[in-house]
């Protein structure tokens, strides 16, 4: 064994153990020594990959597919790198290019059909996904993967049935319980779909945003004991789950980020508020997203809304001086988000809704990188955080929006909100309804087919045309 071979397998025992670090380390030392050898620039990739480094692991993929373009375990890491950066055309492209060599391969089969779910393109990301059902029968990563697209495609009794075929070959799968929670939430099955919802961190890669040394709070009384409240998901969730706050008999610290800070401070009861990790001093601690949960929520206990009284200040005279009614427009949520390509609509969309008379459009959209092209009012420079866009938001006749923090701001304000839906919905929204428990002022306009916001707003400009 000579030195590059030697830095090479020890490479390959850090990534077997996890240390991608020093795995990285070690097969750029291989490199130095033997820089030709596709292999090496080949595992370079993955462990880089499994980093999180995505845009230098492409690089380095591609150096390897150079070196030796047949290379089919290069070309598969490279369409989960591509996957990762959000080129999805291409890394179907890639993943397809393997297939068409190894048929059978169950991972690549796995790894496309789950991009294909993400892409919207239900149909044959289930054809895939069933192919590895038939390959591996007793696995319950393909169970639940087939229910995950399952579900995706509103089909929610076979999805559940999959789930449960999951649990059934492994008792302890965590991704299963957490999709069959989520499949019963989006059911309207509540109570049932807590349990498998609080298993969302013990899924393979989703480790907690933070860690306590305090016990979680389960739900029984405080007995002078502090409890902190923090946020956990984006911020739409956290208003959401904020109307919680007054069922909680004790005294309660919440940490909610920077934009919901003077929001928060002015709820009613005038809660202690901090930033993330600034909190000190509690004995329990609980997630915002978990409080439904602990609170047993069903559809028909689901408490109303928390808002602060928030007046629209300045913004009413700016407002009153637009003619018409005026419509308050956010058409994309965080970027960052997973579901972000499917739940955002391209700004060009909305150009459905520039002929409707008698309406002027408010821009509600903060980070936007392009405009709709319809006349707008925008005036998204002066929104410094939440309780500024709620003050904007309060002299508006009617918001619609994307699935996003503005949706539920608005709605948790009583405001009337028409919300731009995904096909494969977020569970909050339930199935095949056009309003919501959790907001009653909301109605959801949703999407017949994956990737159909045209139908979308063709539907939103009839209703803007007629009375409302």
């Amino acid at each position: 064994m000579d030195a590059a071979d030697h830095w090479h397998l020890r490479g390959l025992c850090a990534a077997e153990d996890d240390d991608l670090a020093q795995a990285a380390s070690c097969l750029g030392m291989a490199l130095g020594l033997r820089p030709e050898a596709a292999t090496l620039w080949a595992d370079l990739g993955a462990c880089l990959h499994r980093l999180g480094q995505h845009a230098e692991a492409e690089t380095v993929l591609r150096r390897a597919l150079r070196l030796q373009p047949d290379m089919l375990a290069a070309q598969a890491c490279l369409g989960l790198v591509l996957a990762a950066q959000g080129q999805h055309a291409a890394a179907v492209a890639a993943l397809r290019a393997v297939l068409d060599r190894r048929p059978d391969d169950a991972a690549v089969l796995t790894n496309l059909g789950n991009l294909l779910v993400q892409t919207g393109a239900l149909a044959a990301a289930e054809e895939l996904l069933r192919r590895v059902v038939a390959l591996r029968p007793d696995a319950a990563d393909a169970r639940h993967n087939l229910a995950v697209a399952l579900a995706a495609a509103g089909r929610l009794e076979q999805a559940e049935a999959c789930c449960l075929a999951a649990q059934a070959r492994d008792p302890a799968h965590a991704e299963a319980a957490y999709t069959l929670g989520m499949i019963r939430l989006l059911d309207g099955r509540l109570a049932e779909g807590w349990p498998g919802f609080a298993r969302r961190w013990q899924r393979r890669g989703a480790a907690p945003p933070r860690r306590f040394d305090v016990p979680a709070w389960n739900g029984g009384e405080l007995a002078g004991r502090v409890l902190l409240l923090h946020a956990e998901q984006g911020l739409g969730d956290a208003i959401q789950m904020l109307r919680y706050l007054p069922r909680i008999a004790g005294r309660v610290v919440l940490e909610v980020p920077a934009p919901l800070l003077r929001w928060a401070r002015a709820l009613p009861g005038a809660p202690e508020v901090a930033l993330p990790g600034a909190a000190r001093g509690f004995a329990l601690q609980c997630s915002l997203m978990d409080l439904p949960g602990r609170f047993a929520t069903t559809l028909a206990s689901i408490p109303p809304p928390v808002a602060p009284r928030i007046a629209a200040g300045p913004w009413a005279a700016r407002l009153q001086a637009l003619p018409g009614r005026r419509v308050g427009l956010a058409w994309a949520g965080n970027p960052h988000y997973a579901a972000d390509a499917r739940r955002s609509l391209p700004a060009a969309c909305l150009g459905a809704l520039a002929g409707v008379p008698g309406v002027s459009f408010v821009s509600l959209q903060t980070g936007a990188t392009a405009a709709p092209p319809l006349a707008l009012h925008d005036w998204t420079g002066a929104l410094t955080d939440l309780a500024e866009t709620a003050a904007l938001v309060q002299g508006l006749d009617l918001v619609i929006a994307a699935d996003s923090a503005v949706a539920h701001l608005a709605a948790t304000l009583g405001r009337p909100v028409w919300l731009l839906n995904r096909f494969d919905t977020c569970w909050r929204w339930l199935r095949a309804r056009s309003d919501s428990p959790w907001y009653p002022s909301l109605r959801i306009f949703r999407q017949s087919a994956p990737g159909d916001w045209d139908g979308v707003l063709e539907a939103v400009a009839d209703a803007l045309s007629r009375p409302w």
